[in-house]
């Protein structure tokens, strides 16, 4: 909790809807077993939540999830 006055921007605010992050991500893991479900033996379990070798996307995907959860919020 803040002592003093507002951040200067809505940026520099914490994002603090975590359980919303939640919800959006088990929807996510749903998604990715629908997936699995649908290709069968060409589905290759990694055991992640972002399947993704590359890190740039894995970061853009979870910024999506949080965008999401924020405007859900």
């Amino acid at each position: 909790m803040r002592k003093q006055a507002e951040t200067k921007t809505r940026k520099s605010r914490r994002f603090n809807a975590l359980p919303k992050v939640v919800d959006v991500l088990e929807e996510h893991m749903r998604w990715q077993k629908q997936e699995r479900a649908g290709r069968g033996t060409e589905w290759s379990p990694t055991g992640r939540v972002f399947t993704t070798r590359n890190a740039a996307k894995a970061r853009r995907d979870f910024k999506a999830i949080v965008k999401k959860a924020d405007t859900e919020a």
